[in-house]
């Protein structure tokens, strides 16, 4: 009974090693699925942080040469970083769009003479109508 029983325990420890080595395998590849997740992950951020930054850039009004052409001097991984690296982009660098504020040197514009009432307009139009109509005044 001793030799069954070191058969027995042979082929256990066969299935145990089988199972073991079935669980490493199982290990091995969910290890490589995360890896290739985590490659997947970091690309679609740093996607999404260069969108963030040409958008910010966009809303700041650069152009799209100028976008491609400084896009590698703004720095930073959130939103507040990046609007903080172009704003001191833009004291370095003007926009190609740049939109000055339209009253700078400009001085107040002047207003129209005004009509005091209705009475008036009836009275000007009527002086200059009335030698047609009554041709003797």
């Amino acid at each position: 009974m001793s030799e069954k029983t070191t058969q027995l325990e042979q082929r256990t420890s066969d299935l145990v090693d089988d199972n073991q080595l079935e669980n490493e395998r199982a290990i091995e590849q969910y290890k490589a699925k995360i890896e290739q997740l985590d490659a997947s992950i970091e690309e679609y951020r740093v996607n999404n942080v260069q969108a963030i930054k040409r958008q910010t850039m966009k809303q700041n009004n650069y152009s799209d040469e100028q976008i491609e052409k400084y896009i590698g001097f703004i720095e930073g991984d959130n939103v507040e970083e990046i609007k903080q690296s172009v704003f001191k982009l833009t004291d370095n660098i003007t926009p190609a769009i740049y939109h000055g504020d339209p009253s700078a040197n400009n001085g107040r514009p002047s207003k129209p003479k005004t009509v005091n009432n209705a009475e008036t307009i009836g009275q000007s139009m009527f002086d200059r109508i009335k030698g047609k109509v009554f041709p003797g005044r």
